[in-house]
Protein backbone atom coordinates (compact mmCIF):
# COMPACT_ATOMS: atom_id res chain seq x y z
CA UNK A 1 0.00 0.00 0.00
CA UNK A 2 0.74 3.17 -0.88
CA UNK A 3 2.20 5.27 2.59
CA UNK A 4 0.56 8.85 2.99
CA UNK A 5 2.59 10.92 1.06
CA UNK A 6 3.99 14.41 1.87
CA UNK A 7 5.62 17.49 -0.09
CA UNK A 8 9.22 17.66 -0.28
CA UNK A 9 10.70 20.27 2.19
CA UNK A 10 13.84 20.96 0.45
CA UNK A 11 14.07 24.52 2.23
CA UNK A 12 14.34 23.34 5.54
CA UNK A 13 17.69 22.64 7.54
CA UNK A 14 19.49 19.34 7.61
CA UNK A 15 18.38 17.10 10.68
CA UNK A 16 21.32 15.15 11.28
CA UNK A 17 23.53 14.31 8.43
CA UNK A 18 25.71 17.11 6.45
CA UNK A 19 27.86 15.46 4.90
CA UNK A 20 29.22 14.02 1.84
CA UNK A 21 26.88 11.44 0.50
CA UNK A 22 27.67 7.69 -0.44
CA UNK A 23 25.90 4.82 -2.20
CA UNK A 24 25.83 2.64 0.79
CA UNK A 25 24.46 2.65 4.31
CA UNK A 26 23.81 5.90 6.30
CA UNK A 27 26.78 8.69 6.27
CA UNK A 28 28.84 9.42 8.88
CA UNK A 29 28.00 12.99 10.05
CA UNK A 30 31.58 13.98 10.35
CA UNK A 31 30.62 17.55 10.31
CA UNK A 32 27.48 18.85 12.50
CA UNK A 33 24.63 20.69 10.51
CA UNK A 34 24.49 24.44 10.21
CA UNK A 35 22.35 26.24 12.91
CA UNK A 36 20.62 28.97 10.78
CA UNK A 37 17.23 27.95 8.97
CA UNK A 38 17.23 28.07 5.14
CA UNK A 39 15.20 30.38 3.12
CA UNK A 40 13.66 29.59 -0.67
CA UNK A 41 13.55 32.45 -3.10
CA UNK A 42 12.07 31.06 -6.37
CA UNK A 43 14.48 28.14 -6.78
CA UNK A 44 17.57 28.92 -5.03
CA UNK A 45 17.79 28.48 -1.34
CA UNK A 46 19.86 30.54 1.02
CA UNK A 47 20.70 30.46 4.87
CA UNK A 48 19.32 32.64 6.91
CA UNK A 49 19.37 33.90 10.42
CA UNK A 50 16.30 33.75 12.40
CA UNK A 51 15.52 37.87 12.07
CA UNK A 52 13.86 37.51 8.47
CA UNK A 53 14.23 36.40 5.00
CA UNK A 54 17.45 38.96 4.38
CA UNK A 55 20.22 36.10 3.41
CA UNK A 56 23.02 37.92 5.16
CA UNK A 57 21.21 38.63 8.79
CA UNK A 58 23.86 37.88 11.18
CA UNK A 59 22.40 37.99 15.00
CA UNK A 60 25.82 38.56 15.82
CA UNK A 61 26.49 41.50 13.55
CA UNK A 62 28.85 44.12 15.00
CA UNK A 63 26.76 47.69 15.15
CA UNK A 64 30.28 49.54 15.13
CA UNK A 65 30.57 52.17 12.08
CA UNK A 66 33.71 53.44 10.50
CA UNK A 67 33.95 57.48 10.33
CA UNK A 68 32.52 56.97 6.62
CA UNK A 69 29.38 55.63 8.14
CA UNK A 70 29.85 51.99 6.79
CA UNK A 71 29.47 49.31 8.95
CA UNK A 72 32.56 47.16 10.06
CA UNK A 73 30.90 43.91 9.08
CA UNK A 74 30.49 45.08 5.35
CA UNK A 75 34.62 44.65 5.16
CA UNK A 76 34.03 40.93 6.00
CA UNK A 77 32.38 37.77 4.71
CA UNK A 78 28.58 37.07 6.46
CA UNK A 79 28.94 35.19 9.35
CA UNK A 80 26.48 32.61 7.84
CA UNK A 81 28.62 32.57 4.52
CA UNK A 82 31.89 32.11 6.96
CA UNK A 83 30.30 29.19 8.77
CA UNK A 84 29.53 27.10 6.04
CA UNK A 85 32.90 27.59 4.44
CA UNK A 86 34.87 26.94 8.02
CA UNK A 87 32.43 23.88 7.80
CA UNK A 88 33.65 22.57 4.65
CA UNK A 89 37.09 23.07 5.31
CA UNK A 90 36.98 21.13 8.70
CA UNK A 91 35.11 18.08 6.61
CA UNK A 92 38.08 18.31 4.20
CA UNK A 93 41.15 18.32 6.88
CA UNK A 94 39.03 15.34 8.98
CA UNK A 95 41.48 12.65 10.10
CA UNK A 96 40.76 8.88 11.91
CA UNK A 97 42.35 8.64 15.08
CA UNK A 98 45.44 6.44 15.53
CA UNK A 99 44.45 3.18 16.26
CA UNK A 100 41.70 3.23 13.90
CA UNK A 101 42.55 0.48 11.22
CA UNK A 102 42.53 3.29 8.34
CA UNK A 103 45.22 5.43 9.99
CA UNK A 104 48.24 5.57 7.98
CA UNK A 105 46.96 3.35 5.29
CA UNK A 106 47.51 4.45 1.52
CA UNK A 107 45.10 3.13 -1.55
CA UNK A 108 47.55 4.04 -4.33
CA UNK A 109 48.74 7.30 -4.20
CA UNK A 110 45.41 7.94 -2.27
CA UNK A 111 45.77 8.44 1.67
CA UNK A 112 44.23 9.86 5.20
CA UNK A 113 41.67 7.85 4.57
CA UNK A 114 38.66 9.12 6.50
CA UNK A 115 35.34 7.10 6.02
CA UNK A 116 32.29 9.15 4.73
CA UNK A 117 29.45 6.73 6.48
CA UNK A 118 29.32 5.15 9.66
CA UNK A 119 31.08 1.45 9.73
CA UNK A 120 29.47 0.32 12.65
CA UNK A 121 26.14 0.78 11.07
CA UNK A 122 24.34 -2.59 9.97
CA UNK A 123 24.61 -3.09 6.17
CA UNK A 124 20.90 -2.03 4.08
CA UNK A 125 20.94 -5.14 1.02
CA UNK A 126 18.93 -2.09 -0.68
CA UNK A 127 21.62 -0.05 -0.80
CA UNK A 128 23.91 -3.06 -2.59
CA UNK A 129 25.26 -1.38 -5.66
CA UNK A 130 25.02 -4.50 -8.27
CA UNK A 131 25.52 -7.00 -5.67
CA UNK A 132 28.54 -5.63 -4.35
CA UNK A 133 28.60 -3.71 -0.77
CA UNK A 134 30.12 -0.09 -1.30
CA UNK A 135 32.01 1.80 1.23
CA UNK A 136 32.99 6.06 0.61
CA UNK A 137 36.11 7.61 1.89
CA UNK A 138 37.47 10.76 1.52
CA UNK A 139 41.01 10.72 0.68
CA UNK A 140 43.86 13.32 0.03
CA UNK A 141 45.82 12.53 -3.11
CA UNK A 142 49.37 12.19 -1.90
CA UNK A 143 51.14 13.85 -4.98
CA UNK A 144 49.27 17.10 -5.18
CA UNK A 145 47.37 17.33 -1.55
CA UNK A 146 44.15 17.38 -3.31
CA UNK A 147 41.17 15.76 -1.32
CA UNK A 148 39.25 13.18 -3.05
CA UNK A 149 35.66 11.38 -2.97
CA UNK A 150 37.29 7.43 -3.00
CA UNK A 151 33.99 4.54 -3.87
CA UNK A 152 35.23 1.00 -2.63
CA UNK A 153 33.38 -1.82 -4.65
CA UNK A 154 34.37 -4.53 -2.53
CA UNK A 155 35.03 -7.98 -3.53
CA UNK A 156 34.95 -7.24 -7.23
CA UNK A 157 35.97 -9.84 -9.50
CA UNK A 158 35.83 -8.37 -13.52
CA UNK A 159 34.52 -10.99 -15.72
CA UNK A 160 36.99 -9.79 -18.14
CA UNK A 161 39.22 -6.34 -18.52
CA UNK A 162 37.39 -3.03 -17.80
CA UNK A 163 36.07 -0.90 -20.40
CA UNK A 164 38.85 1.72 -20.14
CA UNK A 165 37.86 3.94 -22.89
CA UNK A 166 34.06 4.73 -21.30
CA UNK A 167 36.38 5.47 -18.68
CA UNK A 168 38.35 8.39 -20.43
CA UNK A 169 34.96 9.24 -21.64
CA UNK A 170 33.83 9.89 -18.10
CA UNK A 171 36.82 11.70 -17.14
CA UNK A 172 36.98 13.92 -19.65
CA UNK A 173 33.36 14.96 -19.28
CA UNK A 174 32.68 17.75 -17.18
CA UNK A 175 29.74 19.44 -15.91
CA UNK A 176 28.22 21.80 -13.44
CA UNK A 177 25.48 19.77 -12.36
CA UNK A 178 27.68 15.98 -11.76
CA UNK A 179 30.43 14.45 -9.74
CA UNK A 180 33.07 14.37 -11.62
CA UNK A 181 34.81 11.09 -12.03
CA UNK A 182 39.12 11.21 -12.09
CA UNK A 183 40.09 7.36 -11.98
CA UNK A 184 39.37 3.87 -11.53
CA UNK A 185 41.45 1.10 -10.45
CA UNK A 186 41.65 -2.56 -8.38
CA UNK A 187 43.99 -2.77 -5.37
CA UNK A 188 43.53 -4.97 -2.22
CA UNK A 189 44.75 -2.71 0.08
CA UNK A 190 42.20 -2.29 2.63
CA UNK A 191 41.36 -6.07 4.20
CA UNK A 192 43.95 -7.70 2.04
CA UNK A 193 40.04 -8.05 0.17
CA UNK A 194 40.78 -7.68 -4.37
CA UNK A 195 38.23 -3.89 -4.71
CA UNK A 196 37.04 -1.75 -7.12
CA UNK A 197 37.78 1.58 -6.64
CA UNK A 198 36.37 4.92 -8.41
CA UNK A 199 38.03 8.54 -7.62
CA UNK A 200 35.44 11.28 -7.93
CA UNK A 201 35.32 14.72 -6.86
CA UNK A 202 34.84 15.64 -3.83
CA UNK A 203 32.37 18.07 -2.20
CA UNK A 204 32.38 18.81 1.60
CA UNK A 205 29.05 18.72 4.02
CA UNK A 206 26.75 17.24 1.05
CA UNK A 207 23.55 14.95 1.52
CA UNK A 208 21.83 12.92 -0.83
CA UNK A 209 18.65 13.61 -1.50
CA UNK A 210 17.40 10.86 0.28
CA UNK A 211 18.39 12.09 3.12
CA UNK A 212 16.22 15.12 2.65
CA UNK A 213 12.86 13.31 1.69
CA UNK A 214 13.61 11.43 4.64
CA UNK A 215 14.36 13.79 7.00
CA UNK A 216 13.25 16.75 6.02
CA UNK A 217 9.89 18.24 8.10
CA UNK A 218 9.40 21.63 6.56
CA UNK A 219 6.05 22.18 4.64
CA UNK A 220 5.64 21.76 1.15
CA UNK A 221 7.95 23.92 -1.77
CA UNK A 222 7.13 23.12 -5.20
CA UNK A 223 9.38 25.86 -6.82
CA UNK A 224 12.47 23.53 -4.52
CA UNK A 225 11.25 20.52 -6.34
CA UNK A 226 11.69 22.51 -10.04
CA UNK A 227 14.73 23.97 -8.86
CA UNK A 228 16.70 20.19 -8.85
CA UNK A 229 14.58 19.00 -11.74
CA UNK A 230 15.66 21.80 -13.58
CA UNK A 231 19.12 21.12 -12.53
CA UNK A 232 19.04 16.85 -13.31
CA UNK A 233 17.78 17.91 -16.88
CA UNK A 234 20.03 20.30 -17.14
CA UNK A 235 22.96 17.47 -16.90
CA UNK A 236 20.97 14.25 -18.30
CA UNK A 237 20.89 16.88 -21.78
CA UNK A 238 24.79 17.47 -21.59
CA UNK A 239 25.25 13.52 -20.61
CA UNK A 240 23.13 12.74 -23.67
CA UNK A 241 24.91 14.91 -25.76
CA UNK A 242 27.97 13.29 -25.04
CA UNK A 243 26.60 9.93 -26.20
CA UNK A 244 26.33 8.50 -22.57
CA UNK A 245 23.94 7.79 -20.40
CA UNK A 246 23.46 8.47 -16.51
CA UNK A 247 21.79 5.10 -15.45
CA UNK A 248 22.28 6.33 -11.69
CA UNK A 249 19.37 8.45 -11.61
CA UNK A 250 17.68 7.94 -8.01
CA UNK A 251 17.03 9.77 -4.55
CA UNK A 252 20.81 7.81 -3.37
CA UNK A 253 22.75 8.93 -6.16
CA UNK A 254 21.46 13.26 -5.89
CA UNK A 255 24.01 15.03 -4.24
CA UNK A 256 22.79 18.70 -2.66
CA UNK A 257 25.96 20.59 -2.79
CA UNK A 258 26.12 23.83 -0.40
CA UNK A 259 22.75 26.16 -0.54
CA UNK A 260 21.09 24.42 -3.45
CA UNK A 261 22.83 22.43 -5.95
CA UNK A 262 22.31 19.93 -7.40
CA UNK A 263 24.89 17.13 -8.73
CA UNK A 264 24.50 13.38 -9.91
CA UNK A 265 26.43 11.09 -8.40
CA UNK A 266 28.63 7.73 -9.53
CA UNK A 267 28.22 8.73 -12.54
CA UNK A 268 30.34 5.92 -15.25
CA UNK A 269 30.39 3.43 -12.32
CA UNK A 270 27.56 0.89 -13.72
CA UNK A 271 29.34 1.31 -17.69
CA UNK A 272 32.25 -0.15 -15.99
CA UNK A 273 30.80 -3.02 -13.63
CA UNK A 274 27.74 -3.91 -15.81
CA UNK A 275 28.45 -2.39 -19.64
CA UNK A 276 25.60 -2.22 -22.22
CA UNK A 277 25.52 -0.89 -25.64
CA UNK A 278 22.07 -0.24 -26.44
CA UNK A 279 22.65 3.52 -25.99
CA UNK A 280 19.30 4.69 -27.12
CA UNK A 281 17.44 2.35 -24.50
CA UNK A 282 19.74 3.49 -22.08
CA UNK A 283 18.80 7.21 -22.30
CA UNK A 284 15.06 6.53 -22.46
CA UNK A 285 15.40 4.98 -19.27
CA UNK A 286 17.49 7.94 -17.71
CA UNK A 287 14.25 10.08 -18.78
CA UNK A 288 11.76 7.05 -16.97
CA UNK A 289 14.28 7.16 -13.56
CA UNK A 290 13.94 11.06 -13.75
CA UNK A 291 9.99 10.78 -13.47
CA UNK A 292 9.97 8.01 -10.60
CA UNK A 293 12.67 10.59 -8.72
CA UNK A 294 9.99 13.35 -8.90
CA UNK A 295 7.23 11.39 -8.17
CA UNK A 296 9.42 10.13 -5.13
CA UNK A 297 10.04 13.70 -4.51
CA UNK A 298 6.57 15.13 -4.26
CA UNK A 299 5.26 12.39 -2.31
CA UNK A 300 8.57 12.72 0.04
CA UNK A 301 8.21 8.46 0.08
CA UNK A 302 10.11 6.33 -1.24
CA UNK A 303 7.74 3.80 -2.31
CA UNK A 304 5.61 6.22 -4.45
CA UNK A 305 7.42 5.15 -7.35
CA UNK A 306 6.72 1.49 -6.71
CA UNK A 307 4.87 -0.08 -9.49
CA UNK A 308 1.67 -0.68 -7.81
CA UNK A 309 1.81 2.88 -6.85
CA UNK A 310 2.33 5.13 -9.50
CA UNK A 311 -0.92 5.76 -10.32
CA UNK A 312 -2.03 6.83 -6.77
CA UNK A 313 0.63 8.88 -6.24
CA UNK A 314 0.39 10.71 -9.82
CA UNK A 315 -3.25 11.58 -8.96
CA UNK A 316 -1.83 13.03 -5.67
CA UNK A 317 0.49 15.26 -7.26
CA UNK A 318 -2.80 16.49 -8.92
CA UNK A 319 -4.51 16.71 -5.71
CA UNK A 320 -1.34 19.18 -4.19
CA UNK A 321 0.70 20.64 -7.12
CA UNK A 322 0.53 22.53 -10.20
CA UNK A 323 -0.98 20.78 -13.90
CA UNK A 324 2.52 21.60 -15.00
CA UNK A 325 4.42 19.12 -12.58
CA UNK A 326 1.25 16.51 -13.09
CA UNK A 327 1.31 16.96 -16.72
CA UNK A 328 5.41 16.63 -16.81
CA UNK A 329 4.53 13.46 -14.57
CA UNK A 330 2.90 11.63 -17.40
CA UNK A 331 4.92 12.66 -20.12
CA UNK A 332 7.81 10.84 -18.57
CA UNK A 333 5.70 7.97 -17.20
CA UNK A 334 3.50 7.42 -19.83
CA UNK A 335 5.03 3.69 -21.94
CA UNK A 336 6.02 5.16 -25.35
CA UNK A 337 5.44 2.38 -28.10
CA UNK A 338 8.48 1.28 -30.18
CA UNK A 339 9.95 3.05 -32.28
CA UNK A 340 8.84 5.77 -30.43
CA UNK A 341 11.23 6.99 -27.84
CA UNK A 342 11.28 10.09 -25.72
CA UNK A 343 14.08 12.41 -25.74
CA UNK A 344 15.86 14.56 -23.23
CA UNK A 345 15.15 17.45 -25.75
CA UNK A 346 11.53 17.21 -25.43
CA UNK A 347 11.55 17.10 -21.60
CA UNK A 348 13.83 20.73 -21.77
CA UNK A 349 11.41 22.53 -24.48
CA UNK A 350 8.47 21.45 -22.26
CA UNK A 351 10.58 23.08 -18.33
CA UNK A 352 11.63 25.99 -20.72
CA UNK A 353 9.61 28.77 -18.16
CA UNK A 354 10.70 27.27 -14.99
CA UNK A 355 14.40 26.98 -16.73
CA UNK A 356 14.44 31.00 -16.68
CA UNK A 357 12.76 31.19 -13.64
CA UNK A 358 16.44 28.85 -12.08
CA UNK A 359 18.55 30.73 -14.02
CA UNK A 360 17.11 33.72 -12.52
CA UNK A 361 17.50 32.12 -9.01
CA UNK A 362 20.70 30.80 -10.18
CA UNK A 363 21.73 35.10 -11.04
CA UNK A 364 20.74 35.99 -7.56
CA UNK A 365 22.75 33.34 -5.77
CA UNK A 366 25.63 34.05 -7.92
CA UNK A 367 25.54 37.82 -6.83
CA UNK A 368 25.05 37.24 -3.61
CA UNK A 369 28.40 34.71 -3.36
CA UNK A 370 30.08 38.06 -5.56
CA UNK A 371 29.23 40.39 -3.14
CA UNK A 372 31.12 38.07 -0.45
CA UNK A 373 34.02 37.46 -2.45
CA UNK A 374 34.50 41.41 -3.06
CA UNK A 375 34.04 41.76 0.84
CA UNK A 376 36.86 39.41 0.94
CA UNK A 377 38.62 41.05 -1.25
CA UNK A 378 38.35 44.32 1.13
CA UNK A 379 39.67 41.68 4.00
CA UNK A 380 42.71 41.11 2.14
CA UNK A 381 44.19 44.12 1.65
CA UNK A 382 44.13 44.71 5.37
CA UNK A 383 45.73 41.25 5.81
CA UNK A 384 48.79 42.84 3.65
CA UNK A 385 48.94 45.57 5.21
CA UNK A 386 49.16 44.52 8.69
CA UNK A 387 51.43 41.78 7.63
CA UNK A 388 54.15 44.39 5.91
CA UNK A 389 53.67 46.80 9.53
CA UNK A 390 54.28 43.34 10.92
CA UNK A 391 57.67 42.61 9.28
CA UNK A 392 58.93 46.10 9.85
CA UNK A 393 57.91 46.72 13.43
CA UNK A 394 59.87 45.43 16.64
CA UNK A 395 63.03 43.82 14.81
CA UNK A 396 65.74 43.83 17.05
CA UNK A 397 68.18 41.29 15.79
CA UNK A 398 67.97 43.11 12.38
CA UNK A 399 68.33 46.56 14.43
CA UNK A 400 71.46 45.14 15.54
CA UNK A 401 72.87 43.75 12.31
CA UNK A 402 72.07 46.27 9.78
CA UNK A 403 71.68 49.66 11.96
CA UNK A 404 67.79 50.07 11.69
CA UNK A 405 67.53 52.15 14.46
CA UNK A 406 64.01 52.84 15.31
CA UNK A 407 64.03 56.30 14.22
CA UNK A 408 62.90 58.09 10.93
CA UNK A 409 60.85 56.36 9.05
CA UNK A 410 60.85 52.77 11.21
CA UNK A 411 59.94 54.91 14.48
CA UNK A 412 56.69 56.77 13.06
CA UNK A 413 55.44 52.97 11.72
CA UNK A 414 55.68 52.32 15.18
CA UNK A 415 53.88 54.89 16.50
CA UNK A 416 51.29 54.39 14.25
CA UNK A 417 51.19 50.94 14.87
CA UNK A 418 50.44 52.32 18.46
CA UNK A 419 47.83 54.48 16.67
CA UNK A 420 45.74 51.82 15.09
CA UNK A 421 46.20 48.95 18.14
CA UNK A 422 46.99 50.27 21.20
CA UNK A 423 44.12 52.91 21.87
CA UNK A 424 43.43 53.34 25.71
CA UNK A 425 40.83 55.50 27.17
CA UNK A 426 41.27 58.41 29.89
CA UNK A 427 41.70 55.98 32.53
CA UNK A 428 44.03 53.91 30.90
CA UNK A 429 41.76 51.01 30.31
CA UNK A 430 42.15 49.40 25.96
CA UNK A 431 39.58 50.59 23.62
CA UNK A 432 39.01 47.80 21.08
CA UNK A 433 37.53 49.77 18.25
CA UNK A 434 37.53 48.05 15.07
CA UNK A 435 35.81 51.06 12.94
CA UNK A 436 38.94 53.01 13.80
CA UNK A 437 41.06 49.69 12.92
CA UNK A 438 39.62 49.44 9.10
CA UNK A 439 38.99 52.94 8.84
CA UNK A 440 43.11 53.86 9.28
CA UNK A 441 44.56 50.65 7.40
CA UNK A 442 42.39 51.99 4.70
CA UNK A 443 43.24 54.94 4.81
CA UNK A 444 46.44 53.99 4.66
CA UNK A 445 46.08 51.79 1.73
CA UNK A 446 44.73 54.27 -0.47
CA UNK A 447 47.36 56.95 0.87
CA UNK A 448 44.95 59.58 2.12
CA UNK A 449 46.51 63.48 2.18
CA UNK A 450 44.31 63.30 5.92
CA UNK A 451 47.00 64.54 9.05
CA UNK A 452 47.03 62.23 12.20
CA UNK A 453 48.96 63.25 15.47
CA UNK A 454 50.85 60.40 16.46
CA UNK A 455 52.08 60.42 20.16
CA UNK A 456 55.19 58.26 22.01
CA UNK A 457 53.89 56.13 24.61
CA UNK A 458 55.81 58.53 27.36
CA UNK A 459 54.66 61.47 25.31
CA UNK A 460 57.45 62.83 24.54
CA UNK A 461 57.01 62.81 21.06
CA UNK A 462 54.45 63.93 19.27
CA UNK A 463 54.39 64.03 15.20
CA UNK A 464 51.88 65.02 12.63
CA UNK A 465 51.93 63.22 9.40
CA UNK A 466 49.59 62.39 6.58
CA UNK A 467 48.55 58.33 5.79
CA UNK A 468 50.38 59.25 2.66
CA UNK A 469 53.82 59.42 4.50
CA UNK A 470 53.35 56.52 6.60
CA UNK A 471 52.23 54.32 3.12
CA UNK A 472 55.64 55.82 1.87
CA UNK A 473 57.13 54.74 4.83
CA UNK A 474 56.02 51.64 5.00
CA UNK A 475 57.15 50.69 1.66
CA UNK A 476 60.47 51.76 2.02
CA UNK A 477 61.16 49.94 5.06
CA UNK A 478 59.59 46.58 2.79
CA UNK A 479 61.22 47.43 0.49
CA UNK A 480 64.83 47.36 2.21
CA UNK A 481 63.55 44.12 4.06
CA UNK A 482 62.81 42.46 0.79
CA UNK A 483 66.29 43.76 -0.37
CA UNK A 484 68.04 41.71 2.54
CA UNK A 485 66.07 38.73 3.23
CA UNK A 486 67.61 35.32 2.22
CA UNK A 487 64.79 34.45 -0.40
CA UNK A 488 64.02 37.80 -1.56
CA UNK A 489 63.16 35.98 -5.10
CA UNK A 490 60.39 34.61 -3.34
CA UNK A 491 59.15 37.39 -1.89
CA UNK A 492 54.80 38.23 -2.24
CA UNK A 493 54.61 41.04 -3.88
CA UNK A 494 51.27 42.44 -4.95
CA UNK A 495 50.91 43.64 -8.41
CA UNK A 496 51.53 46.97 -9.42
CA UNK A 497 49.05 47.38 -11.22
CA UNK A 498 46.54 46.12 -8.48
CA UNK A 499 48.36 48.86 -6.50
CA UNK A 500 47.83 51.64 -8.80
CA UNK A 501 44.20 51.04 -8.78
CA UNK A 502 43.83 51.38 -4.74
CA UNK A 503 45.87 53.95 -4.37
CA UNK A 504 44.02 55.81 -7.41
CA UNK A 505 40.57 55.48 -5.41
Amino acid sequence: MLQQPVALAYAGPPAQHYNQANMGPPSHASVPPMMARQVTQGGATFYAGPGGQDPTFNPYRSKQKAASGREVDSYFVSGTFRREMIQRSAAAYDTVPEGDTLHGLTVERYGNLVPLQDRSASRDPAKVFQGLMSTVYRAVDTSTGNSYALRRLEAFRPSNTLNMHILDVWRNFRHPNIVGLQQAFTSNAIDDTNSLFFVYEYFPCCQTLEERLVQGTAPADEASIWSIIVQIVCALRGIHSHNLAARVISASKILIHGRSHVRINCLGMLDIVNPQTNLQELQYEDLVALGRLVLVMACRNLSAAGRDNVSKSIEYVGQHYSPDLQKLLVFLLTPKPPPQKLTIYEVTTMMANYTCVELESRLIAYSQVESECLAEMENGRLFRLITKLGFVNERPEFMRDHAWAETGDRYILKLFRDYVFHQVDEEGRPVLEWAHVVETLNKLDIGSDEQIMLVSRNEADLLVVSYRDIRNCLEKAIGELIAASRDSSDTYQEDPQVQLMYHMQ
